[in-house]
């Protein structure tokens, strides 16, 4: 394949290095599932090494070469306050003179930051960069329509510009199925941040019974353990390593944060998340709340999980589940969790991207 060849499909995306957490194994299974389709994966450049970026220099040097360009957004030309969203935008125009651009778009940015309380990373300009960016795609792959809604309050773009990819794939290799007998104590999983300042007194509602067991997976979890002897920190694992452990250990996974913050609440209208992605692989089914609507509304669909009112109602609801009730729902979420890791939705969406 000759280099020229090698640069007809691009994928502008950001270091999975310089990430954590699911963002790093998101970056990760982008690249990894963007190559399968034929996409060179060129990284977004550091404020440091702006001017030595050897693969972003190529593009403005020989942009004719590009056909299709991937952006995986927001990893490349994120709106918030950061001197390189000006460089990383004319880049996008300007390969938009010749080639298709298609942005995947796995999260909003700028509602992220303000559902969790990081406004002051956002300005005008940041709706300004947004705007521009989406006027340059000729298809835009969003979760789903109120992600499109979204996007379109603020940029006036027609239906036919947008392809729904609906779940976040996750590129770990999945277990064996373990067919887990359903008796109490019935053990649950929560992977993910652990720090206080993110999680809030979400824990504090959890039910504390003989009959159920609560397992936590990790970075900044060591005061979770004092809260109760059925709160077990299990500490942090890579991704790889994760996977099988808490199918091992736990019947379900856990979606939780603080419940009382409506600005989250609302940002989980637009989409998904790697935790349930990650539940998914592992093979476990997912508790999810009712008000979290997009993953309860996925959940739902594809019959891999229980969703909840209350944390407090959760041990009435375990309970009521029977044996056969729990195998269908670990088989449902094993056949979905198989497609997750092999980047089903993403190939899908993007394929139909590049062919529409």
């Amino acid at each position: 394949m000759t280099e020229r060849r090698k640069m007809e499909r691009i994928l502008l995306t950001g270091s999975p290095e310089i990430k954590i957490g699911a963002s790093r194994q998101t970056a990760y299974d982008i690249r990894k599932f963007a190559n399968e389709l034929g996409f060179v994966p060129l990284e977004k450049p550091t404020f440091q090494n702006v001017f030595s970026c050897e693969s972003l220099i190529k593009l403005f040097v020989h942009p004719l070469e590009t056909r299709i360009t991937l952006v995986a957004y927001p990893f490349f030309c994120h709106p918030g306050k950061n001197i390189l969203r000006y460089l990383e935008l004319k880049l996008i125009k300007m390969l938009s003179r010749w080639s298709k651009i298609i942005l995947y778009v796995f999260d909003l940015p700028i509602e992220q930051s303000i559902s969790v309380g990081n406004e002051i990373f956002i300005d005008q300009k940041s709706y300004l960069i947004e705007r521009e960016l989406m006027k340059c795609a000729d298809k835009i792959i969003v979760f789903n329509e109120k992600m499109k809604s979204r996007i379109q309050e603020r940029c006036e773009l027609s239906d036919d510009r947008f392809v729904f990819f609906e779940i976040l794939d996750y590129g770990v290799e999945q277990p064996d199925y373990l067919d887990k007998e359903y008796d109490p104590p019935i053990a649950v999983a929560y992977a993910g941040n652990l720090s206080r300042k993110y999680v809030g007194n979400a824990f504090l509602e959890l039910p504390v019974n003989e009959k159920i067991n609560y397992h936590f997976f990790g970075y900044d979890g060591e005061w979770i353990s004092d809260l109760s002897v059925k709160f077990r920190y299990e500490g942090y694992f890579d991704p790889l390593e994760l996977a099988p452990r808490m199918s091992r250990i736990a019947h379900y996974g856990l979606i939780l944060r603080d419940l009382k913050n409506p600005k989250f609440t609302e940002y989980h209208k637009y989409g998904s998340t790697s935790k349930f992605s990650a539940y998914m692989v592992s093979g476990l089914p997912v508790l999810v709340p009712r008000t979290y609507e997009y993953i309860a509304q996925i959940t739902h669909k594809y019959g891999v999980g229980l969703i909840f009112d209350s944390p407090k109602d959760l041990d009435s609801l375990l309970l009521s589940v029977s044996e056969d009730e729990y195998r269908t729902m670990r088989l449902n979420t094993y056949d979905l969790g198989k497609k997750i890791s092999q980047g089903y939705f993403f190939k899908k969406a993007v394929s139909r991207a590049i062919d529409s």
